[in-house]
């Protein structure tokens, strides 16, 4: 890379396209007021924020914190308190930080439910699908959820009205007795094409025919791409099994989210606000400023966590060689058929293995990412990751790294580990991924 280009790259990211707005320490917990950034705003969602909006099982669910109260007021709250977490260790002493971005979608914006199933005598069907209610193994009917998708409310609604027939033929999983067939039902939805996809999460195979019937029976009401049933047969806690098959229908539903078109299978991670992650993923190309195409030495960068590859693809558009590393074999194969969509889908390549496994593995031509990018579960970074990346941040100052994380404890233990090994924290951001609730998706861009 000549000297112009990696200059031009480094203001790209570390001047030009940070907000210079910071909020001072006494004002960091005001009302949110405008966008710090260029987004456009969404008419429908200024709409939905103003009036509070009523959830009928926001007292025994427990899960919303602030659905029942002012949208504005509730994301202001939880904002202040990420915020006062983050300033120990000083961690935001050379840190802009930014009014935090309302979801688009303050009501309805869940793309998938992901619900337990409990046998119930009061019930027609014989069974409740719900939460588990907090702390206990009491199972909350979840009818009519306030932020799930209301087509995903729907179905769920008409599949117990469906069973009604076999009541007494369905056998629902007792934890306590170890017997039993249906565990948990997942449903996921396109935001846009409102299709579904349906997975029953079941101890065995005995009720194959009873799903496969009434879900081909409720086609005439609801666009479904495919139903499939998982077999969990564990006695933990873990949901998902390691077996999954397709009862009919599509192996993939697609979804669109920005420019692309993403392949979904039963197993595959895939952001539950869509309308909030296109704007996460319009930032980190902001944030990589435009890179020339067709030049050989284009500049590198990583995606670490790279899931289905949204981020991959989007520093590709910009001009970056991305090395794509996922733990998860079902999103590699996946991440691999969607960036064929981007204009040169050989600037990405995809690693399978957990980070802290590769990252000391590293392709020779991938040696030197001037950005990297790491959007890690709630765990954070392993003590292994965090080390590596402070290696090369020390090696290559003009490097910028940008931590996307939903949550706010694991990210301030990590960013103070960065801070202490000389690295600074520029600039703090919030999205509100999951309104109503006390949490939020934070994006931090460090630096030497």
């Amino acid at each position: 890379m000549n000297h112009t280009r990696k200059q031009r790259h480094r203001n790209s990211v570390s001047s030009a396209n940070l907000n210079p707005r910071k909020v001072s320490k006494r004002n960091s917990s005001r009302t949110p007021g405008s966008r710090p950034f260029s987004f456009k705003k969404n008419k429908a969602s200024r709409n939905q924020i103003t009036p509070r909006q009523t959830c009928k099982i926001a007292s025994t669910c427990g899960s919303c914190t602030f659905v029942n109260q002012d949208y504005t007021t509730g994301l202001a709250s939880k904002h202040a308190e990420g915020i006062k977490i983050l300033r120990t260790n000083n961690i935001l002493e050379n840190a802009t930080v930014t009014d935090p971005i309302a979801s688009p979608r303050v009501l309805g914006y869940r793309n998938q439910a992901k619900l337990v199933f409990k046998a119930s005598s009061d019930s027609q069907c014989g069974f409740q699908i719900g939460l588990y209610a907090p702390g206990s193994h009491n199972v909350i009917d979840t009818s009519g959820c306030a932020v799930q998708m209301p087509i995903i409310n729907k179905w769920i609604e008409a599949f117990k009205v469906a069973c009604i027939p076999l009541k007494n033929q369905i056998s629902v999983w007792n934890p306590k007795e170890q017997q039993g067939t249906l565990r948990y039902l997942i449903v996921r939805a396109g935001f846009r094409s409102q299709e579904m996809q349906v997975t029953f999460v079941c101890s065995d195979n005995k009720l194959d025919n009873e799903l496969k019937r009434v879900t081909r029976g409720m086609r005439d009401l609801f666009r479904i791409s495919g139903v499939f049933v998982n077999l969990q047969s564990s006695s933990g806690n873990a949901i998902i099994g390691p077996k999954t098959n397709k009862l009919w229908g599509k192996s993939k539903l697609y979804s669109q989210l920005g420019n692309y078109e993403y392949q979904l299978t039963p197993e595959s991670f895939f952001q539950l606000n869509s309308w909030q992650a296109e704007n996460i993923y319009h930032r980190v190309g902001s944030l990589a400023g435009s890179q020339a195409f067709g030049d050989e030495r284009k500049p590198i960068a990583w995606d670490l966590y790279a899931g289905q590859g949204a981020i991959s693809m989007t520093l590709a558009d910009r001009g970056f060689r991305v090395l794509a590393i996922e733990e998860n074999p079902h999103s590699v194969a996946a991440g691999q058929a969607n960036s064929k969509q981007i204009t040169n889908p050989e600037s990405v390549e995809y690693i399978a293995g957990r980070v802290e496994d590769v990252t000391a593995k590293i392709p020779t031509w991938a040696a030197r990412p001037s950005m990297i990018v790491a959007n890690p579960s709630r765990r954070g970074m392993a003590t292994a990751v965090r080390e590596q990346l402070q290696h090369y941040l020390q090696q290559t100052p003009s490097s910028v790294l940008i931590y996307i994380s939903c949550d706010i404890n694991s990210l301030a233990r990590d960013l103070a580990d960065f801070v202490k090994s000389g690295a600074q924290v520029k600039q703090v951001e919030s999205y509100d991924m999951f309104a109503q609730t006390d949490k939020l998706e934070w994006l931090v861009v460090i630096s030497r």
